[in-house]
C-alpha cells in the first residue's frame, strides 16, 4: 500500500510531535507526516503551497480557526482527504465539519484501531465516525434507514441523520436535483457526463430509500441540502 503523504496542523507542539511519532510508529497505517503547522496561517500556506495526500488538523487554531480552515481547503481541492482531530466531541461541531467536507472525525483520546478504520474509509471514499461521538440531538428523516456503522464509525447508531449515508458528490447532486435541475443541467454544472450523473442518482434513491423525483425533492429538504 503506497503511504499518504500528511501534514497536521495543531496548536500544541507536544500533541504535533506525538501525532506525527504515533503514525510513523505504525507503518500498517500507511501514512508518512512530511510536514506540520502550528496554527491556521500556516496550515493554508503548506496546503496551497505544496501537494499532500491527506491533513489532519485541531478545530482550535489560532491565526485561522480549523473551520474557515476546513472550508478553504475544501474549495480549493475538493478531494484531498481531511481529517478532524479533536477534543471537541459536540455533536453541532462535529455535524458542522462533516458537512463541511470533512472525511474523518477522531477524538484525541482515539486509539490505533480508530486510526485504522478511519484510513481504511477514506481511502474506500467514505466519511468515519470515531467511537464516542453522538448524534442524538439530529432528527433522523423518517424515510432514512440508517444502519450501524453505515460510515465504519461505531457510534453512528439508527438515530444518525440520512445524509451519512452520502458521498459528497451525492450530496451535491441530490442539492441540484431539488433545484429541479435535469441530468444534464447538473452534468454540465459538474462537468461530469451525462451517464455519472443517471448512476448517482439512483445510489440516491437507493440510499434514501426513496423511488422518485419527489422523493428526492422531499428527502433533500428534510436533510437540510439545498
Amino acid at each position: 500500500m503506497k503511504k499518504m503523504t500528511a501534514l497536521i496542523a495543531d496548536d500544541q507542539p507536544i500533541v504535533l510531535e506525538g501525532l506525527q511519532s504515533f503514525l510513523g510508529k505504525n507503518p500498517g497505517l500507511a501514512v508518512e507526516v512530511t510536514a506540520t503547522a502550528a496554527d491556521g496561517t500556516e496550515l493554508l500556506e503548506l496546503v496551497f503551497g505544496r501537494p499532500f495526500d491527506l491533513v489532519i488538523l485541531e478545530l482550535n487554531l489560532s491565526g485561522v480557526d480549523g473551520m474557515t480552515a476546513l472550508k478553504k481547503i475544501r474549495s480549493r481541492f475538493p478531494g484531498l482527504p481531511i481529517i478532524i482531530f479533536s477534543r471537541y466531541d459536540d455533536p453541532k461541531i462535529v455535524w458542522s465539519t462533516i458537512r463541511d467536507g470533512a472525511n474523518a472525525y477522531l477524538l484525541k483520546n482515539s486509539p490505533l484501531e480508530e486510526w485504522r478504520r478511519a484510513l481504511e474509509a477514506i481511502r474506500e471514499g467514505q466519511t468515519y465516525l470515531g467511537s464516542g461521538i453522538r448524534l442524538e440531538h439530529v432528527k433522523r428523516p423518517e424515510h432514512a434507514e440508517v444502519k450501524k456503522a453505515v460510515f465504519s464509525g461505531e457510534a453512528v447508531e439508527d438515530n444518525a441523520p440520512g445524509i451519512y449515508l452520502l458521498t459528497r458528490r451525492e450530496s451535491e447532486i441530490l442539492a441540484l436535483i431539488a433545484q429541479a435541475l435535469s441530468n444534464k443541467e447538473i452534468a454540465s454544472r459538474l462537468y461530469i457526463s451525462d451517464q455519472t450523473v443517471s448512476v448517482h442518482r439512483k445510489n440516491i434513491m437507493r440510499k434514501l430509500g426513496v423511488c422518485n423525483a419527489a422523493g428526492l425533492v422531499k428527502a433533500a429538504y428534510e436533510l437540510g441540502i439545498s
